[in-house]
């Protein structure tokens, strides 16, 4: 009997899986995966590698006789956040919008006055409360002014007290709060709205324009304001005599500079990316290894195609995978080391797409001309015969980049809350779906996670953000996994003919709804994970591979 261990390490994780070659195929004895420790083909993974055979040798009671792993190529899974120039809004500027606190409702413009100030009676005025000063004297001075009959359009605050500030002054007035109130001053004017189904006056070029005094030729000012207020429920803007030099609203991203060495990939990096005037796409080659492909996924555009609400989640930024041109680099790394620490011969099959391929198709009820899909943490492998395969940068890692960037969550909650629906804790006891059906919980949840949308974690429930409907996230997740999964999908197999079985292997093929994923992707094709060996599940399809071909002497 002959003991073999086919080793795939991972980007993200380690399989291994140890068999029985004495069969055809091999019967596999026992398994088991881990995290992968440090970079893909680093001495580090490679010892980890180790201690889980050991681990696994002892446990089922066997001698390994020879290990097989296949050629190491790491992917770096990124977000780049982008700082563009804010866009030109001429004689107008946002000093306030989106707070989580506003009060009040209506517009209101007016001549901007400390609220600390003489009384004015004598023009509409926006009340501008500067710190430090408590929510309680501040309503009490809102109320001198309007006993005083003074003509009290609105009021902007510096702190983030709107709420007890309004609920205090006699008369119901838009009140914005975390204003820049030193900006607010400086101008002629201020304008102030606050309404709950989202600003109606400030999010309208021709009426800002109405309100501002702005003329014609400033109509497109009054746009770039607009366009940046449309969906969000409170706003304060200024007004400036003259235009002003350097805006003052923040801007979004529009393009990342790329560098002279890598422009020869720039089809390839822009294809997910949305064309935008004057934009163009590239690195800080400093901040880069040589790389051999590249998948980018626009966030910004990803949060505008779901028609989420504006500024509910991070979005300015580009999300990036690259896969490590390891051209020239040794490649006995992890052989070797196996070798040193087990003592064992260790052999190198041709590819992880072989593997892949030869190892999904041991599927029951596969058929053997079917493509293979190995959605990996770092790359996509397709694989639609033997002897044909393309491996590309951007999967399951990079999916988990761009969840954590967007929702503004670690890493280790982004890659629970990127796999399946989730639901909004109405209660300690209750859950209302994505769906809109209503569940109890067994285990009372924390209070503080009430409001909050949670998934299935490691210890429970996870919650994971208190800003987003059920259906905003879900439409935002299933955008996302089209723009980082399907369309990298579609990608690899170009010019391949999918009207055929597809199978999917790998971690990310755990997702149902990436098998959905796979049908938009692949016109034709009939999806469906796979099971290795019948019985190990869609994960070890490279692991086991590996010893197949080993066992058909189809490794160095």
């Amino acid at each position: 009997m002959t003991i073999i261990a086919g080793v795939d390490v991972g980007n993200s994780t380690t399989e291994i899986v140890i068999v029985d070659t004495s069969t055809v195929p091999p019967t596999p004895i026992v398994w088991d995966r881990i995290p992968t420790r440090g970079v893909k083909g680093s001495a580090d993974s490679a010892h980890a590698a180790a201690l889980v055979l050991r681990r696994l040798a002892k446990r089922a009671d066997v001698s390994i006789d020879e290990i097989v792993i296949s050629p190491q190529h790491p992917v770096d899974s990124r977000t780049i956040v982008i700082d563009e120039p804010p866009p030109d809004t001429g004689r107008l500027a946002i000093i306030g919008s989106g707070t989580s606190t506003p009060a009040g409702f209506g517009v209101g413009i007016g001549v901007p006055r400390r609220l600390s100030g003489d009384i004015d009676i004598n023009v509409p005025v926006v009340l501008v409360a500067e710190d430090p000063r408590s929510y309680r004297e501040t309503a009490r001075r809102i109320n001198e002014w309007l006993l005083a009959e003074a003509d009290v359009v609105g009021v902007v605050l510096a702190g983030d007290e709107a709420v007890l500030v309004g609920n205090r002054i006699s008369k119901q007035l838009p009140v914005v709060d975390q204003v820049d109130v030193d900006i607010a001053l400086s101008a002629t004017q201020v304008a102030v709205e606050v309404s709950a189904s989202g600003v109606h006056d400030l999010a309208d070029a021709v009426r800002i324009s109405a309100l501002t005094g702005l003329d014609r030729t400033e109509h497109a000012d009054a746009e770039a304001i607009a366009n940046q207020l449309r969906g969000i429920r409170d706003a304060a803007i200024a007004i400036f005599d003259e235009r002003r030099a350097t805006p003052v609203s923040p801007g979004r991203t529009t393009h990342v500079k790329v560098d002279d060495d890598i422009r020869d990939l720039r089809e390839v990096a822009i294809s997910p990316l949305r064309a935008r005037e004057g934009g163009s796409l590239a690195f800080d080659a400093s901040t880069w290894q040589p790389f051999a492909d590249l998948w980018a996924v626009d966030l910004a555009e990803v949060a505008d195609t779901s028609a989420i609400r504006p500024r509910s989640v991070n979005e300015r930024a580009i999300s990036c995978a690259t896969l490590a041109d390891t051209t020239g680099d040794p490649t006995d790394v992890p052989a070797r080391i196996l070798s040193e620490q087990l003592g064992l011969p260790v052999f190198l099959a041709s590819s992880e797409a072989t593997a892949a391929r030869i190892g999904a198709l041991s599927t029951p009820a596969a058929n053997p001309d079917a493509l293979v899909l190995d959605l990996g943490g770092g790359t996509i492998d397709a694989a639609s015969s033997s002897d044909h395969s393309i491996v590309v940068a951007g999967a399951g890692d990079l999916l988990t980049a761009a969840v954590a960037h967007l929702l503004n969550i670690p890493r280790g909650a982004a890659e629970w809350v990127k796999r399946e629906p989730s639901a909004r804790l109405e209660g300690p006891h209750v859950l209302v779906g994505e769906d809109g059906v209503r569940r109890f919980v067994d285990v009372p949840v924390t209070a503080d996670a009430v409001g909050s949308l949670v998934v299935p974690g490691p210890a429970g429930l996870l919650p994971f953000n208190g800003h987003l409907a059920p259906g905003e996230w879900r439409m935002l997740r299933q955008q996302l996994k089209r723009a980082v999964i399907s369309r990298n999908i579609k990608r690899a197999t170009s010019g391949i003919d999918t009207a055929r079985d597809a199978i999917l292997v790998g971690g990310p093929a755990g997702d149902t709804e990436l098998l959905s994923m796979a049908v938009r992707a692949l016109p034709g094709c009939t999806p469906g994970r796979a099971d290795v060996a019948g019985q190990l599940g869609h994960r070890w399809a490279v692991a086991y591979g590996l010893t197949l071909l080993h066992q058909r002497g189809e490794t160095e």
